[in-house]
């Protein structure tokens, strides 16, 4: 498969957001937030277009990848130095459709955002939210280059990146792309999770 890497436009938002509800389906920390089957399928789409259309997309660090059909096959939500999470205004326009997306899992949801933000570095840094791929598509090559283009931007301007890797299976993909794990760490409930920092090419942290 011929993939191409392009940043996204905003009329791709909506298949984008649907290429990210469908990977992310039984992604452990979705799970987590959603544990019903049904309910995760119908709020997923919400959060996700709610969070690219008023954060991610408007940080110009999104990039999708196209397969030679022009369809969308993967996605990379990357937030820029300083801005890997929403300002105040951001999340106050945010706040009802995140809400309806949420439910009663809203307390769930703030505890889980709450932890993540404790273990967040405070280096400036390009942020990996969310790295997904069509299950169809899976191991041909478009998440690794989706990840090339935004580490070689991350190296283009000289700054480092971080993720949280949420299933063991895929620590190797990202240190095949210079992440390396700094510890393991566990959401309230048992939820493994693999925080992983990446320099930026020739530096040392």
């Amino acid at each position: 498969m011929d993939i191409v890497i392009r940043p996204i436009e905003r009329k791709q938002i909506p298949e984008a957001t649907q290429v990210l509800a469908i990977a992310f389906d039984t992604d452990p920390v979705m799970r987590h937030l959603w544990p019903n089957p049904q309910h995760r399928r119908w709020a997923l789409p919400r959060y996700f277009r709610t969070m690219m259309t008023r954060h991610h997309v408007p940080g110009g660090g999104v990039e999708v990848a196209t397969a030679d059909s022009g369809d969308i096959v993967g996605v990379a939500l990357w937030n820029p130095p300083g801005r890997w999470d929403a300002a105040v205004p951001e999340f106050i326009r945010s706040a009802p459709h995140l809400a309806l997306a949420l439910g009663h899992r809203i307390p769930v949801a703030l505890r889980t955002r709450g932890f993540l933000d404790r273990i967040h570095p405070h280096e400036l840094h390009w942020y990996l939210c969310n790295l997904a791929v069509l299950p169809a598509c899976q191991r041909q090559g478009v998440g690794s280059a989706l990840l090339r283009s935004g580490c070689a931007r991350c190296d283009a301007t000289g700054q480092a990146a971080y993720l949280v890797c949420t299933r063991e299976e895929n620590v190797p993909l990202y240190s095949s792309a210079g992440f390396a794990t700094i510890t393991r760490a566990q959401l309230p409930g048992g939820t493994p999770l693999w925080p992983m920092w990446r320099e930026t090419y020739g530096s040392s942290r």
